[in-house]
């Protein structure tokens, strides 16, 4: 009788255990899939703005591209950037978390370096996507009332200021989005995975160890 409650205990034990890897997993793709697709979003705003309109950026006229493709999709990017990227840094804190407990895996102080970079640079991320939100209302709310108003409508030099300062905040967001990015990805090569499993390997080798040496792996004697 004793055997059986012990051997239902321990299913048990392993069904939640299960459940609760189950959970975690899903949790940390949906978290990689929003890192990735912040990631996307920042390098196509970086070249819709930054490349193909680089000599218009700040000018308040028809020949202004940035105005004309960015002005009625303001909001809905603003939305994204700051959904994805708080998505994102609380992401990267979770793989902070799980690597802290695990003593990043063999990889120490090299390891924890790139885990905060990237949690500090979507933590940046989110921040200026918050700064930059009342300059994207203007441009939304503006082109919602006059389409295509910066055809028509000259421009004042605070708002011109406002626009230069604007895309110092847009590329920097931009920029902390693709190194935090970065960051993922360099947690995720074959040489990284490779240490990571030899420190699993070890783990269980000790834990193998201590059964052999008369405890199991919670520490118990084993009658």
């Amino acid at each position: 009788a004793a055997a059986a409650a012990a051997a239902q205990r321990g299913a048990g034990d392993g069904s939640m255990r299960a459940a609760v890897f189950a959970a975690q997993s899903v949790v940390v793709a949906a978290g990689l899939f929003a890192q990735g697709l912040l990631a996307g979003v920042a390098a196509l705003n970086l070249f819709m703005t930054y490349f193909l309109d680089a000599a218009e950026l700040t000018s308040v006229t028809e020949a202004s591209g940035f105005l004309h493709y960015y002005s009625p999709i303001a909001v809905t990017c603003q939305r994204l950037y700051v959904t994805l990227s708080a998505i994102a840094l609380l992401a990267s804190v979770d793989k902070y978390s799980r690597d802290a407990l695990s003593g990043f895996a063999l990889q120490g102080f090299a390891l924890q370096k790139v885990d905060f970079l990237g949690c500090l640079s979507f933590f940046m991320a989110f921040l200026l996507s918050i700064v930059a939100v009342p300059f994207e209302d203007t441009l939304h709310y503006a082109n919602a009332r006059v389409p295509s108003w910066w055809a028509s409508v000259s421009a004042s030099s605070a708002f011109t200021a406002r626009l230069s300062g604007y895309h110092g905040v847009n590329a920097a967001r931009a920029v902390f989005a693709l190194v935090g990015y970065a960051c993922v990805c360099a947690t995720a090569t074959p040489a990284a995975l490779d240490i990571v499993q030899r420190a699993e390997a070890l783990t269980k080798g000790e834990r193998f160890a201590r059964v052999v040496s008369g405890g199991d792996s919670r520490g118990r004697v084993v009658s």
